[in-house]
């Protein structure tokens, strides 16, 4: 277990709930799953650094395919906010 663990726990289910929604609908349920399978490599993850690469991914993929993180997983809003802080503080 790591630190995002228990914080992207219920991410999966929140990103089923998006993705039911008026508005998740318009993307591909196989965009929603390739990113579930990501987040559960995430908390199975025995590193933060490893889960951190794989935030970065998520992020990207989110950024660059679909809704802003807040909408389609508060969980994962939340690790993305942890992450981006922590490297805030690395370059200070």
């Amino acid at each position: 277990m790591n630190p995002y663990s228990r914080i992207l726990a219920n991410a999966p289910s929140e990103i089923d709930e998006f993705s039911q929604s008026e508005y998740g609908k318009q993307w591909e349920l196989s965009w929603y799953l390739k990113i579930k399978e990501h987040i559960q490599k995430a908390i199975e993850a025995e590193s933060s650094e490893e889960v951190e690469e794989i935030l970065h991914t998520v992020l990207h993929m989110i950024i660059d395919s679909g809704p802003i993180t807040a909408e389609i997983s508060q969980s994962l809003s939340i690790a993305i906010d942890s992450l981006q802080t922590k490297q805030k503080r690395k370059t200070k």
